[in-house]
């Protein structure tokens, strides 16, 4: 549901594709994969097709069951409040279903202009995790080349460009528990 116009009438037909894999997936005797719907970075509409996917509570044959969002408000030196993050707080605290951040990042052009992950470590406290379920950075440098990010020993190592640093400052605290080199191929 891209577009503002269209998302109101995008969403029955989601919640009954829910539905309709829920059953075939029942049907079939599947392991209770859980389904879930990732909304884009449209604030207007993301906590009612919150809340309308997830209800009826307790209806779990047409409701999805963890919902998942984009958000790319956090650039630069923002902090928990100038970025939003307050208001993502207050508006999924009563979703009677987990809640995690889908992708995460810094819009290019935006004040600030670039992502420090500064917002992994809010994501991260404990006072987020009391509504959010988890979050995934989806965006590691605003470039238009793509790199893959570093792997988690780069991060020990030192062995990283500066916007790779970033992620690794933020993500990183503490020593990876991993044997410390990889396999020869």
């Amino acid at each position: 549901m891209n577009d503002p116009d269209q998302t109101t009438r995008a969403a029955p037909f989601i919640k009954s594709a829910a539905r309709d894999i829920k059953a075939f997936r029942n049907a079939r005797g599947y392991r209770p994969i859980p389904i879930s719907y990732c909304a884009t970075d449209l604030t207007k509409y993301r906590q009612l097709t919150a809340n309308y996917l997830a209800c009826p509570s307790g209806e779990t044959d047409s409701s999805i069951d963890f919902f998942g969002f984009n958000v790319y408000s956090w650039c630069g030196n923002e902090s928990y409040y100038t970025s939003g993050y307050d208001k993502l707080y207050e508006n999924f605290q009563n979703l009677d279903i987990p809640v995690a951040v889908s992708e995460s990042g810094c819009v290019a052009g935006k004040t600030g202009d670039q992502d420090l992950f500064a917002a992994i470590a809010a994501m991260l406290d404990p006072v987020f995790q009391a509504v959010f379920s988890g979050a995934v950075v989806y965006q590691w440098m605003l470039t238009v080349r793509s790199r893959p990010p570093p792997p988690p020993m780069a991060c020990e190592t030192g062995n990283v460009n500066k916007s790779s640093r970033r992620i690794c400052t933020a993500s990183c605290p503490t020593p990876d528990p991993r044997p410390q080199a990889f396999p020869s191929p």
